[in-house]
């Protein structure tokens, strides 16, 4: 998780590699649990 590391962890930056890294993980779980449905559903 190199990528993901940073010296100012309270910026912006930070914040928006964080959500994407969250987004990442959740699709790959949804797609183990529900492989027809990949999609992530909010709400």
């Amino acid at each position: 998780m190199g990528f993901l590391s940073g010296c100012n962890e309270h910026s912006e930056f930070a914040r928006l590699k964080w959500s994407a890294y969250d987004m990442q993980i959740k699709q790959k779980l949804l797609r183990l649990v529900n492989p027809d449905d990949s999609a992530i559903h909010t709400g």
